[in-house]
């Protein structure tokens, strides 16, 4: 069952992202988000899977291909 509900998690933030899978946690829990989150930690990706991309270096890709056209 364990199995079951971080792959189906995991899934969720990959097809979804983070905010939708946090929201459906904390309905589905009645707001125990944080004991969600730390059980199922392993199946969830990694900050450096899922993390913020770096805008500053996609303006600069931007910019730089602008320039040059």
């Amino acid at each position: 069952m364990e199995y079951c509900t971080g792959m189906y998690l995991r899934g969720l933030v990959e097809n979804e992202g983070m905010h939708a899978a946090l929201r459906f946690i904390a309905h589905a829990s009645k707001r125990n988000t944080k004991w969600v989150l730390e059980k199922f930690a392993e199946f969830l990706p990694s900050d450096e899977e899922y993390g913020t991309p770096n805008l500053d270096t996609y303006f600069y890709h931007s910019v730089s291909r602008q320039l040059a056209a």
